[in-house]
């Protein structure tokens, strides 16, 4: 019985230190059904050794009393140690490009925004959705301008990651997660045709070998669309353009040589145009396809590129204060 009780605390600490120890690969790495399963083995662990503990304890306090309890003092000092290594390690990941946490928390801001952006256009849904199409395919490829309409009515699925646009009931696309590291995810494009019941490759590598995490995905007719691609912080990302449906995709490079101004934050911050790298993705203004280049994803200045002929040329506009 002494035996015992001299090895729960062991026990206990063994437990704790490997639920840190999976905890911060979790945090780092994502994974939580390979690192929930190693942190509840060392959850039976602790619950073992608090059981044996418990068991003993009576039995250990008579042959014990009056001896010194120096080492019950070491075991705390060493899990409060431990505690704030991995805490402060498990923070780090939550900094943008450090880890998988950083990553989950931009999905929840992201969701957050959407579900804001959603209550707000709700009265103006009607306006703002796509046509549903009721024929072939072929039918809406021949869409002109004064059908195409502004949409940001992709959908996020959180659980997963993957991003989903729908052009009809039908037709849709979306953006799969096939791998991911560090926080960072590689996907391919896909398409249904069955309103996503099966789902078909139609690209493999869509982004051309980059990581991040989906911003928008946005069709403005079966063929012509925009993918989107940012990293945590949110200050960088990427526009791609398909054409075919999604078949190829090049990222979209805008005329910078071209702009004759800057927005009136740059001065007193001084920014340059290298800093506006953030693509916002393209929407319809009085019958035009707008795209703002900013410093981030919350800023509310930026510069204006314009297109007249669904985004075949661009055109530098001003600016956006």
């Amino acid at each position: 019985m002494k035996v015992i009780h001299k090895i729960s605390p062991v026990l206990i600490l063994a437990g704790y230190f490997y639920v840190l120890y999976e905890g911060y690969f979790l945090c780092q790495f994502g994974g939580v059904r390979y690192h929930g399963q190693k942190m509840a083995v060392g959850a039976a662990v602790m619950a073992v050794g608090f059981l044996f503990w418990l068991i003993t304890r009576k039995k250990a306090k008579e042959q014990q009393a009056g001896k010194k309890q120096y080492l019950w003092i070491a075991e705390l000092v060493a899990a409060g140690a431990a505690t704030i290594i991995c805490g402060a390690a498990v923070i780090r990941t939550a900094i943008p490009y450090n880890g998988a946490l950083s990553w989950k928390i931009y999905e929840w801001r992201r969701i957050n925004d959407e579900s804001s952006s959603k209550d707000n256009s709700d009265t103006n849904k009607e306006e703002n959705e796509p046509e549903i199409f009721s024929g072939t395919e072929t039918e809406t490829e021949t869409k002109t301008s004064e059908n195409i309409r502004n949409s940001d009515t992709w959908e996020f699925n959180a659980e997963d990651g993957d991003m989903y646009y729908f052009i009809n009931d039908i037709t849709g696309y979306r953006l799969n997660v096939v791998d991911a590291a560090c926080g960072s995810r590689f996907y391919n494009f896909e398409k249904t045709k069955d309103g996503g019941t099966t789902w078909t490759e139609v690209n493999g590598d869509p982004f051309d070998q980059n990581m991040g995490v989906a911003e928008g995905l946005l069709f403005f007719t079966n063929d012509f669309g925009f993918a989107g691609l940012t990293y945590a912080s949110e200050d960088f990302s990427m526009l791609y353009v398909t054409k075919d449906g999604g078949e190829t995709f090049e990222r979209l490079e805008l005329p910078l040589d071209t702009v004759t101004e800057l927005p009136s934050e740059a001065e007193e911050l001084g920014f340059t145009i290298e800093d506006y790298d953030y693509h916002t993705m393209p929407q319809i203004v009085d019958g035009k396809m707008e795209i703002y280049l900013q410093t981030d994803a919350m800023e509310q200045q930026g510069i204006i590129f314009q297109s007249e002929d669904n985004g075949v040329t661009w055109e530098y506009a001003g600016c956006k204060e």
